[in-house]
């Protein structure tokens, strides 16, 4: 069947993940069974689910039960008189199974959560060997459900202890499949989430976000097929930068782009498409991806100069913006350009533009299509949206090795003051020189 399994760790991927899974079951209910099933849900005993594991803080995760025919009021008897329903526990939980949901117990939500090295094993960490083993057991459960497993996509966030949980639960999925097609999404959702004014200047604040977006995106990477780095926090570098990073904005904008993205590979007989297809036919240092979406391409977006496409796409990028790094000086590259063109694309002039001037300016170009549209949801950003059709792009191009870059510019000039700490949990002494290095390096192989 080839199924798809998705695990979220943090709040910022399950917010993701949430939105994600609403629009994903949405389209199964309307859809009914006359079309192909989506191979990233489960159908158990009548009811259909997602196939994830989502991490969340103690306290964090709650399941919506679906309600009993003995729960409905026109099933009550005796002249019972309803005063109110109250339905905020239902919009506050979550549309996943309750055995999908992960509490782990160490981890509070009014915690800081914003050192990578307290999520993982070794050292003073705030991670439990038996905490992992249960996380280790839930995916371990996931995957054997599935006949023949398609790959796994993952949703972390990067400044957090999530990234180290997820680096140990990545490095087990390695270790018991191998050969799995893993494709990581990094969320830069911004934590402390609680903000703990007075306790830290700025550049302390810098100096932790550094680290862990470093040390996340170096392991992460190294334990993927493909990683992309997403921008949920309203630092795109695009033009959805002025985001508020207080607002649901980032994360529904994220999950409608990846809904976008991952529609061929969640409906692989109906486009011929699996995940591994996305890296093919690259080096295995190129697995490092920037995403755009548009949600309302022009009709003559495939009639227009491949400079013209490639400004709307970069006004609609998602990459994170990194810190200024004045070091960077090399000239603009563009490689690799996998389109997905979901919804009505008879509405579109110049779709069948022959290869070789519609790569233009890349070296390779792929173009597949989903009659499905995106189902967008009843959101303020997406009021001037086409629901017809929309057009999601995996690129890539000089813009990812230039944000890896910055990132390595930012491990240099760290504030020491900060380094104690993560030293106390696991981080060697050495380790900021060997960041840096690392970061540099990973940024010269990426292109």
């Amino acid at each position: 069947m080839r199924e798809i399994v998705t695990l979220q760790f943090g709040s910022a991927s399950n917010r993701v993940g949430e939105a994600l899974w609403t629009a994903a079951l949405s389209e199964a209910s309307a859809a009914g069974g006359d079309v192909e099933s989506d191979v990233s849900l489960l159908r158990r005993a009548g009811r259909v689910v997602p196939r994830a594991v989502a991490f969340g803080c103690k306290g964090e995760l709650k399941s919506v039960a679906p309600k009993t025919k003995n729960q409905e009021v026109s099933a009550w008897d005796g002249g019972i008189k309803t005063i109110a329903q109250d339905e905020e526990d239902d919009v506050k939980g979550s549309v996943l199974h309750p055995r999908s949901l992960v509490t782990v117990e160490e981890f509070r939500s009014f915690d800081p959560m914003n050192n990578y090295y307290d999520g993982l094993l070794s050292g003073d960490g705030k991670l439990r060997r038996e905490s992992l083993e249960a996380a280790h057991d839930h995916v371990r459960r996931a995957l054997e459900e599935c006949d023949s497993i398609q790959g796994v996509q993952c949703f972390v966030d990067l400044d957090s202890t999530w990234g180290g949980m997820a680096t140990e639960v990545l490095r087990e999925l390695r270790e018991e499949c191998p050969s799995v097609f893993v494709i990581c999404a990094g969320l830069d959702e911004k934590y402390p989430l609680v903000p703990q004014v007075g306790l830290f200047d700025q550049s302390k604040a810098d100096g932790r976000r550094a680290i862990n977006m470093a040390s996340s995106i170096l392991h992460l990477h190294e334990l993927s097929s493909v990683f992309v780095p997403l921008a949920v926090s309203g630092d795109a570098t695009g033009s959805f930068a002025p985001l508020s990073p207080s607002s649901a904005d980032g994360s529904t904008l994220v999950a409608a782009a990846w809904d976008c993205l991952s529609g061929p590979y969640r409906f692989p007989r109906t486009t011929n498409v699996q995940m591994g297809n996305i890296v093919f036919p690259m080096r295995p240092s190129m697995k490092a991806m920037e995403l755009a979406c548009l949600f309302s391409p022009p009709t003559d977006y495939f009639e227009r100069s491949g400079d013209d496409r490639l400004r709307l796409l970069e006004e609609a990028s998602l990459l994170p913006v990194g810190p200024r790094d004045p070091s960077w000086s090399r000239a603009r590259a563009h490689h690799l350009q996998l389109l997905t063109l979901r919804g009505d694309d008879s509405a579109f002039r110049g779709l069948q533009t022959p290869t070789w001037q519609a790569k233009a300016s890349f070296d390779f170009y792929h173009v597949t299509t989903l009659a499905a549209p995106v189902v967008l949801p009843q959101a303020p950003i997406f009021e001037n949206a086409s629901r017809e059709a929309c057009l999601s792009a995996l690129l890539i191009t000089d813009a990812v090795p230039k944000y890896f870059s910055s990132l390595a510019h930012a491990v240099q000039t760290i504030d020491r003051r900060v380094v104690h700490e993560y030293v106390q949990a696991g981080m060697g002494f050495d380790a900021l020189r060997e960041l840096h290095s690392d970061m540099l390096t990973l940024s010269d192989s990426s292109l």
